[in-house]
């Protein structure tokens, strides 16, 4: 069972300069299991290689080890809910039900090249099993080499450095969090935006790297447990209260915030003809949409934010959330729920709206910012004001192996420490 000790590491946010403390830690390294799921509908082979080699291992007894000369491609398929692998398509041998795959060096990357052309590089072990008589991929391989292959996915390389420490140390506080979020499929998180876009070693760039570098191990609290964290694209200068949106008051810290107002924010528009806007809905289920005459705002929360519009009808008028809109219109069309409507054209809806995303927790447009002149916020100081209230902690795994499967505690296990400026 995996274990995680916790170091509160700041009672407050806002020092200018903090010197972490050295803790003891395993041998081992913390290990994530990585879904690679993302171009995996209806993938039944896969080719591999490696400039170090590779190495098979069977988790059949009675399969023997396979080594791979360097460079050599060598094909692993799905046949009838067994893993068949060879130099190539007509060469198969049974691997059994699930097999390992290990890059001959440590700092060597494992090549997965996929049958529509793409491919994609990996630290770490592989394992490879079918699922639905298709192949399953899983990256086993530690923490802060896979925030390596996240970080550079979810904020660009070329923000400044204090925005890249506040992303490496969301993303690492989300993982933690979040370990075994797809325990059912037999790995902890996938590599789409279900989860963190995780892109593997040929992701990885110099300045994100460094980012995870200089925050190694830290990880964002509240009251002694890991904190909730999320984080969105652009919240429009005002970020979305997550106990208004849900009705609960389990996360305070996730309460709305302005950014300063010299801050851009992206804003967006778009025109719906009625009747194409009833179609749309009643596509996605929302039944109530039938006879669609008009919309409207019903209610807003702090901000601005709309909480849920009214779909006006023969019979009368129906409340839906607006973020369930959202999804039935489609994300990347209602690019957030800060937004007004325009109903003043006969037979058209106008959706005027800033910002991209969810809006809940840390906005990383507004991040960037804050990190550059005039603001020049430390890391400290960008998660201190889109997460109110929390402490920064370093986490220790402690327990027995990192091949267990055990459950990840969440409480923190060691009380406060003292930091100097």
């Amino acid at each position: 069972m995996r274990f995680y000790i916790i170091i509160t590491a700041l009672a407050v946010f806002g020092l200018s300069q903090i010197h972490m403390p050295s803790f003891a830690t395993d041998a081992s390294p913390h290990e994530i299991r990585v879904g690679l799921t993302m171009n995996a509908a209806g993938r039944k082979s896969v080719t591999l290689s490696s400039h170090a080699g590779l190495t098979l291992s069977s988790f059949e007894a009675d399969v023997p080890t396979i080594s791979i000369p360097k460079d050599t491609k060598y094909v692993v398929s799905s046949d009838n809910g067994t893993v068949i692998g060879g130099k190539s398509d007509s060469l198969t041998k049974p691997l059994g039900n699930q097999v390992t795959i290990f890059s001959g060096s440590r700092s060597e990357t494992i090549q997965v090249l996929l049958k529509d052309g793409s491919s994609k590089k990996y630290l770490g072990a592989l394992e490879v099993s079918t699922r639905d008589d298709h192949l399953q991929l899983i990256n086993v391989l530690d923490m802060e080499t896979y925030l390596r292959g996240v970080v550079s996915n979810e904020m660009q390389s070329k923000s400044p450095a204090a925005a890249l420490e506040a992303q490496a140390i969301c993303a690492r506080s989300w993982a933690y969090r979040n370990l075994h979020k797809h325990g059912p499929d037999g790995f902890d998180v996938c590599d789409g935006t279900h989860c963190q876009v995780y892109g593997g070693a040929g992701s990885q760039h110099p300045t994100t790297d460094a980012a995870v570098s200089q925050t190694t191990g830290l990880v964002i609290t509240y009251m002694n447990e890991l904190a909730s964290v999320m984080y969105s694209s652009d919240a429009g200068g005002v970020t979305q209260d997550y106990a208004e949106l849900k009705g609960t008051t389990r996360h305070p810290y996730l309460t709305s915030v302005m950014d300063p107002p010299e801050i851009p924010h992206r804003c967006w528009t778009q025109r719906f003809q009625l009747n194409e806007l009833e179609t749309k809905l009643l596509a996605s289920g929302i039944r109530e949409a039938k006879g669609l005459t008009s919309i409207a705002v019903s209610k807003t929360g702090t901000g601005g934010r709309v909480l849920t519009v009214a779909l006006i009808g023969p019979d009368g008028q129906t409340e839906i959330p607006a973020d369930k809109l959202r999804s039935a219109l489609g994300v990347n069309v209602i690019k957030s729920t800060l937004f007004a409507l325009d109903v003043s054209s006969p037979g058209y809806v106008i959706f005027s709206g800033r910002g991209y995303g969810h809006g809940i927790g840390m906005c990383q447009t507004g991040a960037r910012a804050l990190a550059a002149a005039p603001f020049n916020y430390s890391y400290e100081q960008i998660l201190s004001h889109y997460f109110p209230g929390t402490q920064l902690g370093v986490v220790e795994r402690t327990g027995s192996s990192t091949a267990s499967r055990g459950a990840t505690s969440r409480r923190l296990l060691r009380s406060s420490v003292g930091l100097t400026r």
